[in-house]
């Protein structure tokens, strides 16, 4: 019952965001592989699943990429800047220039990236490219691990964790 109404339901969403990802549905785009189209501002296109991790986690905040990043690039905004005044011109106090909060750094924390918990047929993690498109972007210099920023109990609640052996930045699999 519960895979028909999962394929029922992505079967209604299926190519919700195609640019992204021709074959993805509302409910497991969050694990795409594909890379997302080209931002002038980043170095490499960064997996969709990097991305939504990294916009998970409050996108970019005071790096010399910008405020906001990572959404203006994966909505395809035209001009990242224009897209971050319009935001800082509707924000509450008139100085945001992002739509995501920092989630905060604990000591419990989890590792960045949660590599050990990746399930064993996860396809991401064995690509060529995985350096520059994955790792790259949860270092420091972007920092844009979600479960560096959730406890093992938060992950939990994701399904992702120690508890479930999966991990929460690198979810890519063909499960």
């Amino acid at each position: 019952m519960n895979q028909q109404l999962f394929a029922a339901t992505c079967f209604n969403t299926l190519a919700v965001a195609p640019t992204l990802d021709p074959t993805a549905c509302l409910a497991n785009i969050f694990g795409s592989p594909n890379p997302t189209p080209p931002n002038d501002l980043l170095p490499v296109s960064p997996r969709v699943v990097v991305v939504l991790n990294t916009i998970g986690r409050g996108d970019t905040s005071g790096l010399a990429v910008g405020e906001g990043t990572f959404l203006a690039g994966l909505i395809e905004a035209p001009d990242s800047d224009v897209f971050r005044e319009l935001i800082r011109q509707n924000s509450y106090n008139g100085m945001l220039q992002k739509m995501t909060v920092d989630l905060n750094t604990d000591p419990f924390d989890g590792d960045k990236p949660d590599l050990a918990n990746v399930s064993e047929n996860n396809t991401l993690i064995n690509e060529p490219d995985f350096d520059d498109t994955v790792l790259a972007f949860y270092g420091p210099t972007f920092d844009g691990s979600l479960s560096g920023r959730l406890t093992e109990f938060q992950e939990a609640l994701l399904g992702c964790g120690p508890f479930f052996r999966r991990a929460a930045t690198s979810t890519a699999s063909t499960s």
